[in-house]
């Protein structure tokens, strides 16, 4: 079942979505065309970083850090993980029920490629959620990891948010790449955290706040986003870059003998 329900969603990717891929930029257009572009890029760039420390310290003082743990892989540690709650609850079914603003965080300590990203979403996912549910939301899913178009790198702050009457959203790196997604969704991705299968049983009693893990709050501190990600998540937000138009007018007109 879970095999099925994985290709499902690599079908989705890489059948009728295809694989991903990064914009190339034409020639540089006109001066004109080409500043307005160069300064709508550098007044993100000089936005973004504000942004997500505001966006960050705003989330956590209207939120409660409900636990923190670490998800570890391949003898390392992959990310730390952090579950907000508009009020702390230790119970896994109260809490997938419960109204209000839900904030899975997470803070990468790893390098990876995008399938194994892919991958580790997808099979966590599918095992700890029904058939119909998986398939149900499949599309969405795989707009939420087609939306990160870098493979996640040590520092990236990942973001799954689930705000009442406006659905599923996920932020990276301060940077809000998609929205309005149904609230199942955001309980498939929960799930996979305090659902019947988590990572380890440990994990899921952090998160749950049953167990305090010191590591993961001190790595909360201490781990920061390179400007340079900032910038590349906020990017992935610009029009285009103009091309450059060829100008009838200035073209070389053939010459005729009489």
């Amino acid at each position: 079942m879970c095999k099925q329900q994985f290709k499902l969603v690599k079908v989705y990717l890489y059948g009728h979505v295809g694989p991903y891929f990064h914009c190339q930029f034409g020639a540089p257009a006109a001066p004109a065309a080409r500043l307005i572009w160069q300064l709508k890029r550098l007044l993100i760039t000089l936005m973004i970083p504000a942004s997500l420390a505001l966006g960050t310290d705003s989330a956590s003082a209207d939120q409660i850090l409900n636990g923190s743990s670490i998800y570890s892989d391949l003898g390392k540690n992959q990310f730390v993980a952090a579950l907000y709650l508009d009020t702390k609850n230790r119970n896994p079914q109260a809490i997938q029920s419960m109204q209000g603003k839900k904030r899975m965080e997470i803070r990468v300590l790893n390098n990876f490629s995008k399938r194994r990203w892919f991958n580790l979403w997808m099979q966590s996912i599918s095992i700890n959620n029904s058939r119909e549910s998986f398939s149900d939301s499949a599309q969405e899913l795989v707009e939420l990891m087609q939306a990160i178009k870098s493979a996640p790198q040590t520092g990236d702050m990942v973001e799954y948010i689930l705000t009442p009457g406006e659905g599923t959203s996920l932020k990276f790196n301060g940077t809000e790449l998609l929205s309005g997604l149904p609230a199942e969704v955001f309980d498939l991705l929960l799930h996979t955290w305090i659902g019947a299968i988590p990572p380890t049983a440990n994990f899921k009693n952090e998160i749950l706040g049953k167990q305090p893990n010191r590591q993961a709050l001190e790595l909360q501190e201490t781990v920061t986003t390179d400007p340079q990600r900032i910038a590349l998540a906020a990017s992935w937000l610009l029009p285009p870059k103009p091309r450059a138009v060829s100008n009838p007018e200035t073209a070389p007109k053939s010459v005729t003998n009489a």
